[in-house]
Formats: C-alpha cells, structure tokens, sequence
C-alpha cells in the first residue's frame, strides 16, 4: 500500500508545473521613474529611471530611447542594457509640457494593456521637457529614482494636490461629465530642486495650459474632498501690525462640509456650500478671545475664501476645465439638459454661487 502510495504521489510530481511566468530580480532593471516627451517627426521620447546598484551613487541610471510608440521606445532602450527594462514597480510617470497638450490617453494605452503594470503610480505634467529635467541634478538625500515620487507625495499629504494615479486618471479620462488634473512640477536652476508649482487642468483628454496655484489647488481639494492629513491657509488679514509677519494669519480646517448642487431648470447655475471649523494655528497679536474678535475673523475667512473659490472657478470655466465634475451632477439630476457634445460651452457660461461657513474653534494654547 505504501508503494503504491509512494508510486502515485512521484508521478503527480512529474506532472505538476513549475513557476513559468517567474522572473528573476538579477535579470532585470526595475524602472521606478519614466518620462514621456514627444520628439522629432511625431516620434515618442522614453526616459527611463532606474535605482542605483551603488547606494553612494544617488543618481542611478538614466536610459533615453526614441521610438514610434511607447512600446517601441521600451523595445528599443533594451537594445543596449545588459538586463531586461521592468515597469512593473514604476512609481511616477512625468509627461513633457508638448506632449500634455495632445491626447494623452494614446501615449497611457499601453500601460492599461499589461496587467504587470502598476496602476498606482503618479502621475505628472513636466514644464518643458521631461528627458530634460530627469537630467537635472537634485540636491537630495533621496536618489533620483524617488525624489519625484517623494515630491508629489509630500505635496499630497499637505493637500496642494490631490492623489491622481495612473487608475484614477483612466476614470477621469473617459468620464463625460468631469475632467482630469495633475500635478504640474517645474525645475528651479539655483535651487537644483524641482517645484510643485501647483495643479494642471485637462479638458478632453488635453492639458489645457491653465494651472491652480498651491493656494488654489489646496481650495480645490478641499472642496473636491480629495484634501490629504493636512490642510492649511495663510493669507494676510491686517496692515498694520509690526512685524510683517504679525500682519498674516494661519487656519487649519478641524472639519468640512461640502456640499456640490446644480439647480434651474432652463438655465442651470451650480452652488458650492462649505462649511468650515477651524483652527487659528498662527497669528501673533493676542487676547482675540478677550477682545470678541472671533465673529470679525470668521466673517473675515468667509470673504476670502469665497474670494479664492470665486477665482478658482473663473479659471476652470476659461479652460473649459469641469475638474469639480458638475457634468456628472447634470446628467444624473438633470438628464432633460445633458448634452455631451455640448456641455463645454455650456459649462463655460454656467452661473456659479459660493458660499462659506466658517467657525473659529480653536485659537491654540496662547491667546
């Protein structure tokens, strides 16, 4: 019975497969940052980034191919490294300021097509040429391969920008009724650092050229309740406090409300409703709790952010730029006005109506 047992259980191991789809870690050059620029004659230019095999080299390697396609590119910068180029633990893709501008999404189709890719990468606008600032030098104690990555992430976490990878641009590319944004990065010469310079706004698959400061892209993701652990607005409330720096004031949001309506009938008009506590977290001239000047600050941040989002959607409507997807609000609330073909312009002439509640609830351990 035994060796009939012992027979049995050889041949199913004869029969078992092995790992056929393993790869091998020394047989390949993991890329974690890769630039896309579009080059001569309509050709696509890759750069590929990949980790240093010598920690006390912080650059890595750098790899620039051209090819007619994105695959082609990748085919071709294999031609001269001794490993073979993995994307499959690729943290950020930077695209050049040129090739933003066309349809992005024939530049991104292939990496939807390899279920090894990884769909949680970054993404982001490059101003200028992406090949070119991957050259760049970066003061850093990151390497090269991560310090883009590093960046985005650490704008994401103080909510200057809104987490977008490569799965939720998919979703935002084919969404009728809203658009894509991205983070837009740009290179400081004297600094040898790159710059989050603030949020890029799509319209049909296109970059648009128009961009929301930080203080804006903050307001956006507040708002588009997308903010990270941190929220934070500083803007100047008095004149004539000595030094300057006592003339500004810092609040952080201890909760929010948002609330995206669009109403009419004929003619449709978007509302926005936020309602804020927060808390004063600097300003130096004290006793404002004695003094009763909280109902004053409170009005005060109600007309300067409303201000803000005043002019945060005057640029969105000029790029024809429906980030805050009010389009999916008209399709489902008001199918008798939805129009596809026609929303951009509809959009761009649509009334808005902001409004602000703020609440001071805390002013911190000194007042």
């Amino acid at each position: 019975m035994k060796k009939t047992f012992l027979l049995l259980l050889c041949s199913a191991a004869v029969l078992l497969s092995s790992c056929w789809d393993e790869r091998l870690l020394k047989d390949l050059q993991l890329v974690y940052t890769v630039g896309y620029d579009v080059g001569e004659n309509g050709d696509v230019d890759v750069t590929s980034v990949v980790p240093p095999l010598d920690p006390a080299n912080l650059n890595g390697t750098v790899t620039f191919k051209t090819g007619h396609t994105l695959r082609d590119a990748r085919y071709n910068a294999d031609l001269n490294v001794s490993e073979h180029i993995d994307y499959s633990k690729l943290q950020i893709m930077l695209l050049g300021d040129e090739l933003a501008r066309q349809d992005i999404y024939s530049f991104l189709d292939v990496l939807y097509r390899n279920s090894r890719n990884n769909l949680n990468a970054r993404m982001a606008i490059v101003e200028g040429s992406a090949s070119k600032l991957l050259f760049k030098p970066v003061t850093s104690q990151k390497s090269i391969s991560e310090y883009y990555t590093g960046l985005v992430e650490s704008a994401e976490l103080i909510s200057v920008l809104p987490k977008v990878s490569l799965q939720t641009a998919c979703t935002l590319i084919f969404d009728p009724g809203g658009d894509l944004y991205l983070p837009y990065i740009s290179y400081d010469e004297e600094m040898q650092r790159s710059e989050v310079k603030g949020l890029a706004l799509f319209s049909e698959k296109r970059f648009t050229g128009e961009i929301l400061d930080p203080s804006l892209s903050a307001l956006f993701t507040l708002i588009n309740s997308r903010q990270g652990d941190i929220v934070r607005f500083t803007r100047k409330y008095s004149e004539n406090e000595t030094p300057e720096i006592a003339n500004y004031m810092t609040v952080e949001p201890h909760s929010s409300d948002v609330s995206i309506k669009v109403k009419g009938d004929q003619q449709l008009s978007a509302h926005i409703s936020v309602k804020m506590q927060v808390n004063i977290v600097e300003y130096s001239p004290n006793h404002i709790m004695a003094e009763n000047k909280i109902p004053d600050i409170e009005k005060w941040w109600e007309k300067e952010l409303k201000k803000d989002a005043e002019e945060m959607i005057q640029i969105m409507q000029k790029a024809k730029s429906d980030v805050l997807g009010i389009g999916r609000r008209v399709s489902a609330f008001h199918p008798e006005q939805w129009d596809e073909k026609t929303w951009k312009d509809m959009y761009a002439d649509m009334p808005f109506e902001v409004d602000f509640e703020v609440e001071v609830v805390g002013t911190g351990i000194i007042d």
